[in-house]
């Protein structure tokens, strides 16, 4: 089997959707991450709900594409800010950057 395995933080651990090649779903809670590539390290694809990696300016190109292949969901990407926006010392300062 070689699952694709998504993964989102709840209020009590890693919760993991896993589809395997024959199309069956199924779901668990880990306590760490660690758990999560314990049982799911040889996984073909782990795709976790946090953004990895911030641009100088504008949008990241895999935010950008995955709202393409989403476009029928509205609302399930949430896009990363710039890495200046961080520094920001209000919303109105952030906009600026």
């Amino acid at each position: 089997m070689s699952p694709h395995v998504g993964v989102d933080w709840g209020s009590t651990g890693w919760i993991c959707a896993v589809l395997d090649d024959e199309g069956r779903w199924d779901a668990r809670l880990h306590p760490s991450f660690a758990s999560v590539w314990h049982n799911h390290g040889d996984a073909d694809s782990i795709l976790v709900d946090i953004p990895i990696g911030l641009t100088e300016e504008g949008l990241r190109e895999c935010d950008r594409e995955a709202a393409d292949v989403l476009a029928d969901r509205q609302g399930s990407v949430f896009y990363t800010p710039p890495r200046p926006v961080l520094g920001a010392r209000s919303y109105p300062d952030a906009k600026a950057e």
